[in-house]
């Protein structure tokens, strides 16, 4: 026998499990998923399908995505463990809590006290009946609601005023219910008190469960029992004796699920008695968080919320609600399910390592084969014998193949050959020319039907590899043969093996073909994803981790009646529908097991799909998912650049109706916006869909992702509207899409008539004060020119220039030196003064020299020496250094502006700063 290869090994993964499994998946959430307390005492779901939970730490709501806690946002403590929840309109509900009852609307954040009468009190249940009137059951009397918050005292001869709860029956009589007794308020406000004390027997009444008509149901410390509200009598139901039972809840049919003290839940079935039992011993996709339940609700989407203490919050979702059903193979807890065949009356043949066991089209089972001649106990596949109806062909790994006779039950060799009596035979296959072809690790057989004669190739020359694992035949009568190193096709027109150049790079291990009615074909490579190919063997999808596929080790692919594409892995199923959208499905989804075997998808006359995977058998119709469901699409949250808000509490936010929010955004730059919604169906609340368009001031966006969250940058001023629908896993949508108007508006000293003003008015000042340092400038220099005249002796050279012309170059010069600062420039020069006023190098040089009495360099040394003043009367001497700062101001040498300074001042700099500082706190010049 060849070695194990790596599709055995796979194969070999679902050698230990058992058929025989529980439903149950189990979804928990505590501490770490954002919960208050992992101590639930009470769960609510409101109108609007919003969860509301309370805790030992206070009030959460829960919308399938996230956990909001109340703790800090509302502008009151709640003071106590909150027990009771009750909406009474949208946004508004009555709180119960071990300390008080309070009212709060979410709209505002509104919450204020209910007046007991400035007494405390534990609120065990806050309760409307049909007329509309809320009551508080609590441990000092039952309290009715009047005006202004105000709680009175109501039934006063209540025989026990330590209640725990009330229900109203259909006849809107109000039962009041304490540990040891219960009272009727009939419809006519008659109170009469039930003598229940002799049936109870000790026992103390810790809950309870109208189920509707005449029937309520106790639990108690000692069991549960059954009250008639018709004839008034109280029955035990046997079997609860060791139960401390702390909360129940019913389906409205026929299930009451008991949540018990110590024991985890039971659910009971009232029309046959039978009970089965969940706790936390279970698989982890199967057991509960915690054995002590507090409360529980059945909400109407069939999900059983489970509230425990010390372990949070539970979701259970109820096999009814479940996509894919797992057949029980009674009897048989040991066999593990390697091939399954569908015959045309839709008996189905399961090939397991105890033999072949025959289903009806009910799953129950009606026979099963075993014989000598069925040598090994891994049976890969099961095919009907071409042209024999009463035969169908086995191949094992190692056994060979056999012929089953489905009429005596025996089972016979099909040849003598020892590839077909020792080896491994993993498919069959049949031509369009009455040939049966085998796959087996020796090679690929053609078996002539006709004349019974067998063709062995080999394909090692083409493939590298002889090593067979599967077989098709597509549409145009091609022959598809899956080998270790990839896959290659047979042609019966030139009776040749090919290699498609669409297939010579996929050098995997090809475990699975599938060719469909419409000419597609389908190859599943191990650690290479599924590749598909058109009729004329061009490529059409290559599908991998990357668009979704659990793994890139698919076991099979198969399509249903809609045209879908369904691909099992050894992490769960995937598939694509029509429209290219993509889908995964997991234990969540009703799934006993992720692993699928490989090699094993069959569909019966009435659009079933049939799987085997590491928990036995598993089944889906796609034709009967018709159960619609209606849901509420929430807006919960919005993120402006980064930072959250929640909708309920921003004065900005309108809310016109739970799907239609206009919002006011002020300021320009807080354009960075996210929109956070929730569908609330709860049932798989990360495989919905949504769809976001944004339209408005020219801007169009459209996109759908899985992501709750709708993000969009840089939004320019103006009017948007945001239009988000949702789909969930099922195609259900949403009942209506949420509507979002939203405007981004700037600040007032963002608008552009602002922005003109301040400009105008900073414009105005520069100018103002600029043309009145220049002219401030201008006159110092002339004083200290005349001064300068009055000393020295006049000029001697002929004047060239006019005075009037003179003039005006002196005063351009003047301007372009005090407007301009040229002289910042160390390496300034005549020529690019005259050049930038359009004078001559020699009319400047005669302005400078007759009318000016300098040279252009102590012309020019002015100026820098003026700005060096000023700098270091500005405070630069604390940052920078004199010859710093003076060679900021166009002195390239330190030595140069000591003698300039002092040609000018008389005196040297440091000495001139510091006889300017004497009298005042002196400045710190750095030398």
């Amino acid at each position: 026998m060849k070695k194990l290869d790596l599709f055995f090994l796979i194969v070999i993964l679902f050698t230990h499990y058992n058929s025989v499994f529980s439903n149950n998946f189990i979804q928990k959430s505590d501490l770490q998923n954002g919960l208050s307390s992992n101590y639930i005492r009470t769960i609510y779901k409101d109108t609007k399908g919003l969860l509301w939970i309370g805790t030992d730490n206070g009030l959460d709501s829960y919308d399938g995505l996230q956990f909001v806690s109340y703790g800090k946002r509302l502008k009151m403590p709640l003071k106590g463990i909150v027990q009771s929840i009750l909406e009474v309109k949208d946004g508004t509900y009555y709180i119960g809590t071990t300390w008080g009852a309070y009212i709060y609307t979410v709209t505002g954040n509104k919450i204020s006290p209910i007046d007991f009468g400035r007494q405390a009190l534990d609120v065990r249940q806050v309760f409307k009946d049909s007329a509309g009137k809320i009551f508080f059951i609590t441990d000092k009397g039952l309290f009715l609601l009047g005006k202004d918050n105000q709680a009175s005292l109501f039934a006063t001869q209540l025989k026990n005023p330590q209640l725990i709860g009330m229900t109203e029956d259909d006849k809107h009589n109000l039962w009041i219910i304490s540990h040891d007794d219960i009272t009727l308020i009939d419809s006519h406000k008659l109170i009469k008190p039930i003598s229940i004390n002799e049936s109870l027997s000790g026992r103390k009444i810790l809950s309870l469960c109208y189920t509707g008509k005449t029937d309520l149901f106790l639990g108690s410390d000692k069991g549960m029992m059954h009250f008639n509200l018709l004839s008034q009598t109280l029955d035990e139901i046997k079997g609860f004796d060791n139960f401390t039972i702390t909360a129940l809840a019913n389906d409205k049919k026929n299930n009451l699920f008991i949540g018990t003290d110590y024991d985890g839940l039971i659910i009971y079935n009232l029309k046959n008695g039978q009970s089965r039992k969940i706790d936390n011993s279970g698989t982890p996709s199967g057991s509960l968080s915690s054995n002590a339940i507090k409360s529980l609700l059945f909400d109407n989407a069939g999900i059983l919320w489970i509230g425990t203490f010390t372990g949070g919050l539970d979701k259970l979702n109820l096999q009814n609600n479940f996509l894919f059903r797992n057949i029980e193979i009674t009897g048989n807890k040991e066999a593990h399910i390697r091939s399954v065949y569908i015959s045309p009356n839709d008996d189905k043949y399961i090939g397991t390592n105890t033999g072949i066991i025959r289903l009806d089209y009910q799953n129950q089972v009606i026979a099963k084969y075993t014989g000598k001649n069925l040598r090994s106990k891994i049976l890969t596949t099961i095919y009907p014998y071409p042209g024999n109806p009463d035969m169908l062909l086995i191949g094992t790994f190692g056994g060979g193949m056999s012929v089953l006779n489905k009429k005596t039950g025996t089972f016979t060799n099909f040849s003598d050959k020892p590839s077909f009596t020792q080896g491994t035979v993993y498919r069959f296959c049949k031509d369009n020319h009455q040939n049966l072809w085998i796959a087996t690790l020796d090679g690929v057989f053609k078996y002539d039907l006709t004349k019974q004669k067998f063709i062995q190739y080999n394909l090692t020359t083409l493939m590298a590899n002889n090593e067979i694992f599967s077989l098709d035949t597509d549409k145009s009568g091609r022959i598809w043969i899956g080998t270790k190193n990839g896959v290659c096709y047979y042609s019966s027109s030139d009776h040749k093996f090919h290699l498609p150049k669409a297939l010579a790079g996929f050098r995997f291990q090809c475990t699975y073909i599938h060719c469909d009615n419409i000419g597609n074909n389908w190859f599943c490579f191990n650690k290479g994803g599924v590749l598909k190919l058109d009729k004329h063997l061009n490529k059409k999808a290559w599908i991998t981790t990357e668009i979704g596929l659990p793994e890139n080790s698919p076991a099979s692919v198969i399509n249903d009646k809609n045209g879908n594409t369904w691909i099992s892995t050894l992490k769960g199923l995937f598939s694509i529908d029509t429209k290219h959208q993509v889908s995964t499905y997991d234990l969540e989804d009703g799934l006993a097991g992720t692993g699928f075997c490989p090699g094993v998808a069959s569909s019966d006359k009435n659009g079933n799909i049939w799987w085997s995977n590491e928990k036995g058998l598993v089944s889906y119709n796609p034709t009967k998912n018709n159960n619609r469901k209606q849901y509420n699409l929430l807006f919960t949250t919005l993120r402006i650049n980064g930072t959250s808000y929640s909708i309920d509490t921003l004065s900005f936010v309108s809310k016109k109706s739970i799907n239609n929010y206009q919002i006011l955004i002020t300021g320009r730059h807080n354009n960075n916006l996210e929109f956070l919604v929730s569908a609330l169906n709860y049932e798989h609340p990360q495989k919905n869909s949504y769809s976001y368009e944004l339209n408005g001031n020219g801007y169009h966006r459209s996109e759908t992702s899985r992501n709750n969250i709708a993000s969009f940058n840089d939004l320019a001023t103006g009017n948007y509207i945001l239009t988000i629908k949702t789909s969930d896993r099922d195609g259900n949508r949403a009942r209506q899409p949420l509507i979002i108007s939203f405007a981004i508006v700037p600040y007032f000293y963002e608008t552009t008539w602002f922005i003109f003003i301040i400009i105008a008015l900073v414009g105005g000042s520069i100018l103002y004060f600029t043309r009145n340092y220049i002219f401030r400038m201008k006159d110092k220099f002339l004083e200290q020119l005349e001064e300068s005249k009055k000393k020295q002796p006049q000029g001697s050279g002929i004047q060239r220039v006019s005075d009037e012309k003179g003039e005006i170059i002196k005063e351009k010069l003047l301007s372009y030196m005090l407007e301009e600062k040229p002289y910042l420039n160390p390496a300034l020069r005549q020529a690019d003064v005259a050049k930038a006023i359009g004078f001559s190098v020699h009319e400047i040089s005669e302005v400078i020299n007759s009318q000016l009495n300098q040279n252009f360099a102590d012309f020019v040394n002015y100026f820098r020496i003026e700005e060096v003043k000023r700098r270091i009367i500005s405070g630069d001497n604390k940052l920078y250094t004199m010859s710093a700062i003076a060679k900021q101001c166009g002195f390239n040498v330190n030595s140069s502006f000591i003698r300039a300074f002092k040609k000018a001042t008389g005196t040297t700099p440091s000495q001139y700063f510091k006889s300017d500082n004497d009298d005042s706190n002196p400045t710190d010049i750095r030398k």
